[in-house]
């Protein structure tokens, strides 16, 4: 296992060149233009069978090489190559494959994971759209999905709709799982009791999942980063808990989700504007006193003056009908134009 990030990204290097492995994505991609619902052609050129296979290993290695990479904070450069790669050898494989695989879905969930996290949200979005009313996903993959297409709306009737069923709830799971014990103890069931405790084990990583996205979207509602590190941990617990039990699909939907929120978090309006003015020190333009005036949700023209109104507002009547992210666009690109006095002296 590769422990720095020096080798991960020689790893990552390796890996992402042209010819590595034969060019296997170049081949899986080749591959996917005439393939059609996993079947190719009569007269299509020979593929090797697993190359499959060989793509999605190949996949998830880089994606786990990426996951790290951002673990022990290394480049984000080498995460960004090692998470494109990872979703162009998973999409050759999906976008046009068997449509009746058990785990199409959940690679679909991956890949456009990867693709959001080396910043290419569009190319995440399409993939998306191609499974977007498949019945196959979990209630973890479905939220994940959602999540990266930004329907906050669906995600949170989602969430509330499980909490409020309770089939997650404590002493529902623990009634469930005696019931179960007790039937297979009746019928003699072999000692390893992990498939009467998987369905209850599932529910109650899910219930955690949620919990941390309901912690989430509160977190985006109010501003507050602290909510944000309560929603991780509470993520880190159920990675925790999928790794101890060797729940493959839920460990690599937590691991992911670590990463997929904070970077979305890192690209809010609550990360980029801060809700006090920076210090003194900061270069000019940055130490406007109306700082906070320009954050506050439909501030009129007069609020860039650093509360100075005017007769008549300097870029006329246009100006009111402008965002307030506009405006704040406005102020970074132009700052002596719209600082205080003091700012610019």
């Amino acid at each position: 296992m590769l422990t720095n990030p020096e080798a991960i990204r020689a790893a990552v290097e390796l890996a992402a060149s042209a010819g590595f492995r034969g060019r296997l994505i170049a081949r899986g991609q080749a591959r996917a233009m005439i393939w059609r619902d996993g079947v190719l052609p009569p007269d299509a050129p020979p593929f090797l069978a697993r190359l499959s296979y060989d793509l999605t290993t190949y996949a998830y290695a880089l994606f786990d090489l990426g996951l790290r990479n951002r673990e022990m904070e290394g480049d984000p450069a080498v995460s960004r190559s090692a998470f494109e790669q990872a979703a162009m050898a998973l999409e050759s494989v999906i976008a046009k494959g068997d449509r009746t695989g058990a785990d199409r879905d959940f690679h679909f969930v991956i890949a456009a994971t990867a693709y959001h996290l080396a910043h290419l949200s569009a190319r995440a979005y399409s993939l998306l759209s191609i499974v977007g009313g498949d019945n196959n996903f979990s209630r973890i993959e479905r939220a994940m999905g959602l999540l990266m297409r930004r329907d906050f709306i669906a995600l949170e009737a989602e969430v509330i709709g499980f909490k409020a069923s309770g089939i997650a709830a404590d002493e529902r799971l623990a009634a469930e799982i005696a019931t179960a014990v007790d039937a297979a103890d009746l019928v003699g069931a072999a000692e390893d009791g992990s498939d009467i405790l998987i369905n209850s084990v599932d529910l109650a990583l899910t219930d955690r999942f949620f919990g941390a996205i309901a912690t989430y979207l509160l977190a985006l509602e109010r501003g507050e980063a602290e909510l944000v590190e309560r929603c991780l941990a509470m993520l880190r617990d159920g990675l925790r808990a999928a790794s101890e039990l060797n729940l493959v699909p839920q460990y690599w939907a937590f691991r992911a989700a670590i990463h997929l929120l904070r970077d979305l978090w890192e690209s809010t309006f609550h990360s980029w504007c801060r809700s006090s003015p920076p210090a003194a020190s900061a270069p000019i333009g940055q130490r406007c006193a109306c700082y906070c005036s320009l954050r506050c949700k439909g501030g009129r023209a007069r609020k860039l003056t650093c509360g100075r109104p005017r007769s008549r507002p300097r870029f006329g009547p246009r100006i009111r009908a402008m965002t307030w992210w506009s405006r704040f666009r406005q102020v970074r690109a132009r700052p002596a134009l719209l600082s205080c006095a003091s700012c610019v002296a």
